[in-house]
């Protein structure tokens, strides 16, 4: 073999090894994102005696990224590395909220929510983990603007217990929390 074909053997064969080594872990890992959504499935809590629309749910920023939240301590943050949302949070947020508060009745009064979600993740605790879901809500009376003073302004704060830690068992006890948040609204849109 001449020089010439020496050379180029050695840097083709160099060029291969390299795509190798960066194709080839991405093969080998096997892994890639798990999608998770919240049970869009009605649960028998929540029966409101108004119409409840709901509005523009609001996330705090580290709550607009894909991946489940975990907060690991009081001053620690991160994500599940594989663990992710099927969609944006605010979405599914919404969109369970409008399951679990059902049909309207066109006779009924129709109140509309909006509200800023602060929290929205799995917390590690000694006992292992819980869900917890902040809400900072308003209720108007449909077709007011959103900057009309609300007839009810309050924080919704839920903790849910976690059968075990993981990121599945995190979206199902953060599903009832939800759950357990439009039955304390339906609650008191009763009252208004």
């Amino acid at each position: 073999m001449s020089r010439m074909q020496a050379y180029w053997f050695w840097r083709i064969a160099g060029a291969a090894g390299i795509v190798a080594l960066v194709i080839l872990p991405g093969c080998l890992s096997g892994g890639g994102s798990e999608y998770y959504t919240l049970d869009m499935r009605r649960s028998p809590d929540a029966r409101p005696a108004n119409n409840i629309s709901v509005g523009a749910i609001a996330l705090n920023e580290p709550l607009s990224q894909k991946n489940i939240l975990i907060q690991k301590s009081p001053t620690q943050v991160e994500y599940y590395s594989v663990g992710q949302w099927s969609g944006g949070l605010d979405e599914m947020v919404r969109e369970k909220l409008e399951t679990e508060f059902g049909t309207r009745d066109p006779k009924a009064r129709t109140l509309v929510l909006s509200g800023n979600l602060t929290a929205f993740e799995q917390v590690d605790v000694t006992s292992g983990a819980e869900a917890h879901v902040k809400l900072d809500a308003e209720l108007r009376e449909a077709g007011k603007s959103r900057y009309a003073p609300p007839l009810l302004r309050k924080t919704y704060d839920l903790r849910v217990p976690c059968k075990a830690s993981g990121a599945n068992e995190a979206a199902v006890a953060l599903s009832r929390a939800v759950e357990q948040l439009a039955a304390q609204i339906a609650a008191d849109a009763a009252t208004l």
